[in-house]
């Protein structure tokens, strides 16, 4: 014979919270299988090292270990730092005379710090101007203006992604914090 415990309709509702953890339970070994089912599941070919036949026939001698590819390229985590002065209005205004400048005064700091010919990653180019703007920013603009001159013209930097910025200042100051990747 039942108590009144063990029936819904009896005074005592604990098996209400007993029901509650059973089923939170269940949901969570339902949440691991489905878990386990769609995690990706490494080829047996590539865990099985006993060696085929035909190659234990063809290789009576022990293979050569496997060699290592190489990840993809990592950046160093610390950024060099360069620092220039230009002319806004020759640089803005697309002569060429001020980008050749531009250019040679950054492969000459590159060689002065042992950088030249070193593959960059990422830059932030900080452009220099007394007030701030969001999309039309002299500053900012500035900075985009030596991103380009600079992934254009410079050895290392072709591939290099950047972002430009303002920052209060001199007009015609410009930084460039480079990121390279690290030697191999």
């Amino acid at each position: 014979m039942g108590t009144d415990s063990d029936t819904p309709r009896g005074g005592d509702r604990r098996w209400i919270g007993h029901l509650a953890g059973w089923l939170f339970a269940d949901l969570l070994l339902v949440l691991f299988i489905i878990t386990l089912a769609s995690a990706p599941i490494a080829p047996m070919a590539a865990l099985d090292p006993s060696p085929s036949p035909e190659t234990a026939a063809a290789s009576p001698s022990l293979s050569p270990s496997p060699t290592a590819t190489p990840g993809p390229p990592a950046l160093e985590l610390d950024a060099v730092t360069f620092d220039f002065t230009v002319n806004v209005d020759a640089l803005m205004g697309g002569r060429s005379a001020a980008s050749s400048a531009l250019v040679a005064e950054f492969k000459r700091k590159l060689r002065a710090e042992r950088l030249a010919g070193r593959e960059a990653g990422f830059m932030l180019t900080f452009g220099y101007a007394e007030q701030p703007g969001y999309r039309n920013s002299l500053g900012r603009n500035l900075a985009q203006k030596v991103n380009e001159v600079v992934v254009g013209s410079v050895p290392g930097f072709e591939r290099a992604r950047f972002r430009s910025y303002w920052s209060q200042g001199p007009v015609g100051k410009v930084q460039i914090q480079v990121f390279f990747f690290e030697a191999r």
